[in-house]
């Protein structure tokens, strides 16, 4: 149903994240995969943060879509950043640091 991954932060807020591998590296991901996430994240799993990941890219296109939807997007550079070097995935997307949970 569009998500592979769904994770809850310490301050309770819901992660939906879609991989998708390209076989040849470099190949965009298709669009309507994007809008498969967008049409389930948020309506099926409640998504708070939505992000969609690839080992390859996004299409211009894509891109366009992901910003308007409020999507957020790990292209191939960005995975290595997070995989291979370790860095936060809210540094990666640009986001503030997770809540501290609530006591």
């Amino acid at each position: 149903m569009g998500a592979d991954v769904i994770a809850v932060t310490p301050s309770g807020r819901r992660v939906v994240v879609q991989c998708k591998h390209s076989g040849t590296s470099g190949r965009s991901m298709a669009p309507n995969a994007l809008h498969s996430l967008n049409g389930t994240a948020r309506q099926v799993h409640k998504a708070d943060v939505v992000i969609a990941v690839t080992n390859g890219g996004f299409s211009e296109r894509g891109r366009e879509f992901a910003g308007e939807q409020g999507l957020h997007l790990i292209d191939r550079a960005a995975l290595q950043r997070w995989a291979t070097w370790g860095r936060p995935v809210t540094e990666i997307l640009s986001l503030p640091a997770p809540d501290a949970p609530a006591d």
